[in-house]
């Protein structure tokens, strides 16, 4: 066991009655607390107290101080003198823990020591959760009687861990090189999707939602054992939707890392259809190393025609003109010449279907829509259009 022993050197003299400088003392942090940086988050603690610049007639021959601080999420272990001004002492020491978290310490000088420098520093390494942090406050320090300032402050000082910057960094879902996916009632239909991102990054949890409508169920879902870990997974609204949380297996995540493998089929065969596919990326708590503002949503539409025929995809353009009226509440058409069995689909930006009906020859439907993005899809029997709108007052 390290037993401190402090001089007894601060005796009563009538300094006291001298008017003297005041000085703060402060605690510094020189390390910073990162995590998501590596699958070890860097957890290295170098304090230091200090007062700024001492100089020679000040005449600073030692100190005593105490430090109180969290000892169960900080660990320290060893002072450090190097660089400060506790390296000019001819006498130190520095105990931890000696009463339960906290920090005695002195030094002692037979000249006084001065300078651009610390006074003293500790090193140890952080403990505590890496959404949490840890005070350490200066509990008292004193200096030799012949020192030509006094105390006005004492610090505090929050350790906290940050989160790595994900700046510029954006995570995406590949799941087809097509706009559109066919679906073939033939076979089995599987979806592959991956991850797209301009980066190389350190993460540790992702958490999706990859929904169908009503009319497609999720027959089986399975994730790349080799670079993830499924921690969580339901299914809801029929198994239409799955909802999976994975952990990340890997130190870094590069392009196109396999993700997750769906096959999916179509509850009714008889009806043709366009369905949006979306998979929707979940926030989970801010402790998590992935950062919600980096992910984005993926969006693909699959088609189902119940009749064996050529059928073509008209991307968005200008060539068909579909606006809503918000003033009468009327989402038009123009340049459009509807075929047999020709219907419109109408989903929000998450993907659920708001509307849907048969269309003859009509130039406006009425509906009554929120602000917002909206994908409107017209369909016939060898025919695909859709479109994005805008709704906004």
């Amino acid at each position: 066991m390290n037993i401190l022993l402090v001089p007894v050197y601060f005796t009563g003299t009538n300094n006291y009655l001298l008017s003297k400088d005041k000085v703060d003392v402060k605690l510094t942090s020189h390390y910073n607390l990162i995590y998501c940086e590596n699958n070890l988050p860097k957890n290295e603690i170098l304090l230091t107290i200090g007062i700024g610049e001492v100089k020679r007639i000040d005449s600073l021959y030692g100190l005593n101080f105490s430090i109180k601080y969290d000892n169960k999420k900080i660990r320290f272990e060893s002072k450090v003198v190097l660089n400060t001004l506790a390296e000019f002492s001819t006498d130190n020491d520095v105990t931890f823990n000696l009463e339960p978290g906290k920090i005695l310490g002195y030094f002692l000088s037979n000249q006084p020591v001065f300078g651009k420098r610390e006074l003293i520093g500790f090193y140890g390494k952080y403990t505590g959760q890496m959404c949490d942090s840890a005070l350490v406050e200066i509990e008292y320090v004193e200096f030799t009687d012949d020192f030509k300032k006094e105390v006005d402050r004492l610090d505090t000082i929050w350790i906290k861990p940050i989160k790595y910057d994900y700046k510029d960094t954006k995570i995406n879902v590949n799941i087809s090189n097509l706009d559109t996916i066919e679906y073939n009632p033939n076979m089995i239909n599987k979806i592959e999707g991956s991850l797209n991102l301009n980066n190389s990054v350190y993460l540790d949890y992702l958490s999706y939602k990859i929904n169908f409508n009503d009319n497609y169920n999720i027959a089986n879902f399975n994730i790349n054992d080799n670079h993830f870990e499924l921690v969580e997974k339901d299914y809801l609204s029929g198994n239409s939707t799955v909802l999976f949380t994975v952990k990340n297996k890997l130190n870094k995540i590069n392009n196109n890392l396999k993700l997750f493998e769906i096959d999916y089929n179509k509850k009714d065969l008889n009806k043709s259809d366009t369905t949006l596919l979306n998979i929707i990326p979940l926030q989970l708590n801010n402790c998590i190393c992935t950062d919600f503002n980096t992910l984005s949503t993926t969006e693909k539409y699959i088609k189902y025609f119940k009749k064996d025929t050529t059928s073509s995809v008209v991307d968005d353009n200008n060539k068909y003109d579909i606006y809503y009226d918000v003033t009468n509440n009327l989402l038009h058409f123009q340049n459009i010449e509807f075929n047999a069995n020709s219907t419109i689909q109408l989903f929000n930006y998450n993907g659920t279907k708001i509307y849907e009906n048969e269309l003859n020859k009509e130039k406006y439907i009425n509906l009554n829509l929120n602000n917002g993005l909206y994908f409107v899809i017209i369909s016939s029997s060898n025919d695909l259009i859709r479109k994005k709108i805008f709704v906004y007052n």
